[in-house]
């Protein structure tokens, strides 16, 4: 994590100090893949509120992994906007008349690359793309990378009017 500027900080995650140079801090340790990061800024008597940073807080992550076995809200990503990439290798000994991709439970766009070409975007039911032509025999690599809406993000804004989803 990264401060735009010098300021005495305290920084946590789940409880757990980090340690800092005044700029920049890190955990000691690896951090849970889902945790609740806090920070305390002070600037002395002088500069308080909005005026202690002129920029934002910037947070560096490594790749994630989510476990599609898990709830995603399990997984610290219940308000979580943009595109999340699936990947599955898939071993066919034959190739049979024609291969279809169906999802049963899709609420978005998705775009699906088979053996890295890319086979095709699903915005709009039913979500069934017919990959006959980019399989082999063998072994075949699948990414769906599906992209939700800004909703689960707008959910996180105080409104005073009534939402419910």
């Amino acid at each position: 994590m990264s401060l735009p500027c010098d300021v005495e900080a305290k920084v946590e995650a789940d409880g757990v100090a980090w340690h800092g140079d005044g700029r920049t801090y890190r955990p000691y340790e690896v951090v849970e893949p889902c945790c609740e990061v806090s920070v305390t800024i002070s600037g002395g008597s002088a500069v308080y509120g909005p005026a202690l940073m002129a920029d934002p807080v910037r947070f560096s992550c490594g790749q994630g992994i989510t476990n599609v076995d898990k709830p995603i809200e399990e997984q610290g990503l219940k308000h979580y906007s943009g595109g999340i990439r699936y990947m599955k290798d898939i071993w066919l000994e034959e190739l049979s008349e024609r291969v279809i991709l169906r999802f049963a439970t899709l609420d978005c766009a998705a775009l699906v690359y088979v053996n890295g070409a890319r086979a095709g975007i699903l915005v709009a039911p039913p979500y069934e793309l017919d990959v006959t032509n980019c399989m082999k025999r063998g072994n075949n690599h699948l990414e769906i990378v599906v992209h939700n809406t800004l909703r689960n993000h707008m959910r996180t804004i105080p409104t005073n009017s009534l939402y419910k989803s």
